[in-house]
């Protein structure tokens, strides 16, 4: 059973699609909002919801493989296809995001790709546990002790979106290390995305480090990337405090083509 308002949305609206994907540990609640925003400027969204997410965090621990995420994302897409015969755009938050770039790289899929909005995405990160911890708990039996830790999805800086997310308390740590696998094979592949990106983080994220920014100003053609720093927001800046600018600047991408 789905947590209440977890469920998965979509608003036709205009020729235009943009399919919204969610972060780990949260749901596409974090996305209705902008999906929102652009249905009433004449762009039709589709947000699914990723594999082992909505319902209860062992669920994730079942549907821990990144593969069956982009499974959800891609079945997500076909959705949009199927009924959208304008310009189709990517827009990830998180996981969301590097599943987007995944998605963009990949040639069978990108052919329906016009464009990717990558919000708070890691190509790198900067966290002890991460470095220590997921390979013991990959490799041994530390993975059956130490199954959960704390949740991640609450690194918004307002407090009105902070009461707003629907998301797990805990984060399951077998699903962070298949984020953390997702991560390194996006970033060796960073350079088959040939469709324009924008690029959006929190300048206050405690999750990804807004650096990150720079990883795609330096490793993307610069005619094809945009940047943009949201100072006041931390890591889920779709219900933070620059959530305005974000979306401002999201639609602003889109009918840029």
């Amino acid at each position: 059973m789905h947590m209440s308002g977890a469920e998965p949305f979509t608003i036709w609206s205009g020729g235009e699609g943009c399919l919204l994907l969610h972060s780990l540990t949260s749901s596409p609640a974090e996305m209705r909002e902008l999906g929102e925003y652009l249905a009433n400027r004449d762009i039709s969204v589709h947000a699914p919801l990723l594999a082992g997410h909505g319902t209860r965090p062992e669920d994730l621990i079942d549907a821990a493989d990144w593969k069956e995420w982009l499974q959800s994302a891609m079945e997500g897409l076909d959705i949009l296809t199927s009924r959208i015969s304008g310009p189709i755009f990517l827009c990830g938050q998180s996981v969301g995001g590097l599943l987007s770039l995944y998605m963009a790289g990949e040639e069978e899929a990108a052919k329906d790709i016009k464009g990717v909005i990558s919000i708070g995405s890691a190509l790198y990160l900067r966290n002890w546990k991460i470095s220590l911890f997921l390979p013991l708990v990959k490799h041994t039996f530390a993975g059956k002790i130490y199954r959960f830790d704390k949740p991640i999805a609450y690194d918004i800086n307002d407090p009105e979106g902070r009461e707003k997310i629907i998301c797990y308390d805990r984060t399951p740590v077998k699903a962070v290390v298949s984020l953390v696998e997702l991560k390194d094979i996006v970033r060796s592949r960073l350079s088959q995305v040939k469709v324009p990106v924008l690029a959006a983080h929190g300048g206050q994220d405690r999750t990804v480090p807004p650096g990150n920014l720079d990883v795609f100003a330096a490793e993307l053609d610069p005619a094809e990337v945009e940047t943009l720093l949201c100072p006041q927001s931390g890591h889920l800046v779709t219900m933070d405090y620059d959530r305005a600018l974000l979306f401002e600047r999201t639609y602003n991408f889109i009918k840029s083509f």
